[in-house]
């Protein structure tokens, strides 16, 4: 987009620390602090939820690559993306920051939020999972004080940075279907981001082949809905 300061190269490529094929990593605009950076999509997407599949991957290794560069010469960064309600420029991208300096000092959300409990979240290698898998989340859930007792569940995620807006969005699409539930949830707290997850309970082993195909559905009407509102 002419328009669009982040598509212009000459712009893009000023104070530039490094680049993959599909991202560029530069100093951060309106820095906070030393150790402050940006990475930017090279193709003009108006938030990192309109991600293609196929870059996922590139954008997760390069957060996690700019993350441990920053927490060994900084201390350990939270990413913020505002997404297409509260961006000051239409194009995706995020800032990364350390989470700690000499002025200020960003405390655990988690900690500070959420009341303590047996909240686990593992990663797994996601070349290790067949292609219907990837891109899904699965919950085992346990209540020790009513039945059932465990619960199944899968997600998926709508978008990476949640709001009240998004949430509306999300329940009047008409795909939305009522076994569904929308979430606000940290699923990476260490980037002090809230994300929009949708889910839908499993109670049997032949659920999972249907709860899969009505989220990958859902999750690309909504992607539409809000490309286009």
């Amino acid at each position: 987009m002419k328009e669009c300061i982040f598509c212009n190269q000459e712009k893009i490529n000023e104070y530039k620390l490094c680049e993959t094929e599909n991202f560029v990593v530069k100093t951060g605009y309106a820095i906070v602090s030393a150790g402050h950076i940006m990475i930017i999509s090279k193709k003009h997407y108006s938030c990192f939820a309109e991600l293609p599949l196929e870059l996922e991957n590139e954008f997760a290794e390069l957060n996690k690559r700019i993350s441990a560069t920053i927490s060994s010469k900084f201390a350990e960064p939270f990413i913020i993306e505002y997404g297409v309600f509260g961006q000051s420029i239409n194009h995706a991208h995020n800032h990364i920051i350390p989470s700690e300096s000499s002025d200020y000092k960003v405390g655990s959300l988690l900690e500070e939020m959420v009341i303590p409990g047996e909240i686990f979240v593992e990663e797994i290698d996601r070349n290790e999972l067949k292609e219907d898998f990837k891109n899904l989340l699965f919950f085992h859930t346990k209540n020790h004080s009513k039945e059932p007792k465990e619960r199944y569940f899968i997600g998926i995620a709508l978008a990476n940075q949640s709001s009240d807006y998004l949430v509306n969005i999300a329940r009047n699409l008409p795909t939305f279907n009522q076994d569904f539930k929308l979430i606000q949830y940290p699923l990476y707290p260490q980037y002090h981001r809230i994300g929009l997850l949708a889910l839908r309970e499993i109670y049997r082993e032949e659920d999972i082949s249907t709860s899969m195909n009505l989220l990958k559905g859902f999750k690309d009407a909504f992607r539409k809905r809000i490309e286009k509102p």
